[in-house]
């Protein structure tokens, strides 16, 4: 079974409603995720889109990482 998602530029659908099905196996959510140009997350059988992060998140993630990157170097685990 192949999973493909339609750009941005078409309808965008969630599997349920793309698939007529509410619950997924691992191995068909792995195949769907694989094909997808947007994350998912698979819980109990069920996927939902994530959300992408927004221009202040990563900007914080990232002054965060450099800061922990600075504060540890030369230090092993």
């Amino acid at each position: 079974m192949e999973y493909k998602y339609p750009t941005h530029h078409g309808e965008v659908r969630e599997p349920e409603v793309a698939y007529d099905k509410s619950k997924f196996t691992e191995e068909e959510y792995l195949e769907m995720e694989r094909a997808s140009l947007t994350k998912h997350e698979y819980y109990q059988g069920e996927v939902f889109a994530m959300s992408g992060a927004s221009d202040e998140h990563v900007i914080i993630s990232k002054n965060l990482y450099d800061d922990l990157a600075y504060k540890t170097k030369g230090q092993t685990l």
